[in-house]
C-alpha cells in the first residue's frame, strides 16, 4: 500500500523464533526450580536424623527424675564459666572472685542416675 511488500514468511518466522526462545526460557526456569527443589530435599533428609535424635532426647528427659542421682567428677567438659567475670553470679557463689585457690568445684556436675543431661 506504501509501496513496499508486504512479507508474510518474515513475521511468521520471527513469531516462529519468539516461541521458540519462549519455550527455551520456560525449559530452563523449570531445569532451575527441579535442580533446587532436589538440593534443599538433600540438605532437609540430612537433618532429618538430628531432629529424630533431639526429639528421643527431649522424650527421656521429660520422664527422667533429676532429683534421683549423684555429684561426679568430669574434666572433659569442664568448667562451663569463668567465675571472675561471670557477672550472673552472687557474690557469695563466686568463690575464684574471692580468691579461693582449689578449683575443682568447678570439674563436678550433677548425674541422675536414669538419664544424661545435655551440655
Amino acid at each position: 500500500m506504501n509501496g513496499r511488500p508486504v512479507l508474510f514468511g518474515s513475521s511468521l518466522k520471527n513469531k516462529g523464533m519468539g516461541i521458540q526462545l519462549s519455550f527455551q526460557l520456560l525449559v530452563a526456569i523449570i531445569t532451575a526450580i527441579l535442580v533446587l527443589t532436589a538440593l534443599s530435599m538433600s540438605r532437609g533428609i540430612s537433618q532429618a536424623p538430628k531432629l529424630v535424635e533431639k526429639q528421643t532426647q527431649i522424650s527421656s528427659l521429660s520422664s527422667c527424675n533429676f532429683y534421683s542421682g549423684k555429684w561426679v567428677f568430669d574434666n572433659q567438659s569442664r568448667p562451663l564459666y569463668n567465675g571472675t567475670n561471670c557477672s550472673f553470679m552472687d557474690d557469695g557463689m563466686a568463690c575464684q572472685k574471692f580468691g579461693r585457690k582449689n578449683l575443682n568445684y568447678l570439674y563436678w556436675k550433677w548425674q541422675p542416675n536414669d538419664c544424661d543431661l545435655p551440655r
